[in-house]
């Protein structure tokens, strides 16, 4: 792999998950045990940092070169589509939490489960756009 590629996953995917890795800690100091990972993917957070990947992700693939034109399509039509799902994934988590409805421990089980699936596709999206966006004849 290329450095530029081992760049994107040190600097945009491990530096993007700091906001996760806070919030557990805060909420290992405060409860004195590691939380339940519920605890912290369940609030949504985790649906913002992927949303971020994909725009990471469209804003690399755009200087994509044409010789990888399905490449860059493929990447730009996922990279939209979990963008949406993320985003629309976190404005209902937080209409309820802004109506006062709190959650109750099956819809953070949900939450967070979506969380993951997001992460992962989001990841690998955006990785992929890093490697289509090689400049020709690297490797």
């Amino acid at each position: 792999m290329s450095g530029r590629i081992w760049r994107w996953v040190g600097g945009g995917l491990l530096l993007g998950l700091l906001p996760l890795l806070a919030a557990y800690l805060f909420a290992l100091y405060r409860h004195q045990r590691a939380p339940a990972l519920r605890e912290i993917l369940g609030a949504g957070q985790a649906l913002l940092v992927g949303v971020m990947w994909c725009a990471a992700a469209l804003r690399e693939s755009r200087d994509a070169p044409d010789s990888l034109k399905a490449h860059r399509d493929f990447v730009q039509i996922a990279a939209t589509a979990v963008l949406i799902l993320g985003a629309a994934g976190y404005g209902f988590v937080t209409a309820d939490n802004t109506a006062g409805r709190s959650q109750t421990d099956r819809q953070a089980g949900y939450v967070t489960t979506a969380s993951l699936a997001l992460l992962g596709f989001a990841a690998t999206i955006s990785s992929y756009a890093v490697a289509i966006n090689q400049p020709e004849g690297a490797s």
